[in-house]
C-alpha cells in the first residue's frame, strides 16, 4: 500500500448554522479551515457528539472550493447544549477514494460494491498517512 503525507490544513474554528427544513430548522456545525489554493485537497472528519462517535463517514475533496475558506456544514444535526469535538484530518487521494466509496455504499438497497483499495484489489481496507487538528464547541 502506498500513501503520500499530505500538506498540513489546519482547523481553525466551528460555527453553527441552521439547516431550514419545513417549517423547523436544525442546528448543525461548520468546520473553519482555509483550502490550500492550487493544491489537490482531502479531508475526513470525525465527529463526536457528547462523547459519542458519529457513525457516519464525512469526506470531502475542495474540487468546488479550491484555495476558499470552508462554509460547508457537517451534516450532524446537534441540539443546545450539545458539547461537539470535530478531529479534521487531512488525508491522500487513495484514502479519500475508498472512505467516499464505503460511505457511498452506506445504507444502500442494492448489494454494495468492493470500495477502492490502496492495498490492490484483492485486499479491503486503506492505508493512510494523515496530519489531523482538532476543536470543539458547545451549542448554543
Amino acid at each position: 500500500a502506498i500513501s503520500a503525507m499530505p500538506n498540513v490544513t489546519l482547523l481553525t474554528d466551528l460555527s453553527i448554522a441552521e439547516i431550514p427544513f419545513g417549517p423547523q430548522s436544525f442546528k448543525t456545525v461548520v468546520p473553519e479551515y482555509q483550502d490550500e489554493l492550487n493544491v489537490e485537497n482531502f479531508y475526513l472528519f470525525d465527529i463526536y457528539i457528547n462523547g459519542e462517535k458519529s457513525s457516519g463517514i464525512s469526506v470531502r475533496d475542495d474540487v468546488s472550493s479550491d484555495g476558499v475558506v470552508n462554509q460547508q456544514p457537517l451534516f450532524e444535526f446537534v441540539e443546545t447544549d450539545d458539547t461537539v469535538h470535530v478531529v479534521m484530518h487531512c488525508i491522500d487521494k487513495g484514502a479519500y477514494k475508498y472512505l467516499y466509496s464505503v460511505g457511498a455504499n452506506t445504507g444502500s438497497i442494492a448489494s454494495p460494491a468492493n470500495p477502492d483499495s490502496n492495498f490492490g484489489n484483492s485486499c479491503l481496507g486503506y492505508f493512510s498517512a494523515r496530519v489531523s487538528s482538532d476543536q470543539t464547541i458547545v451549542i448554543p
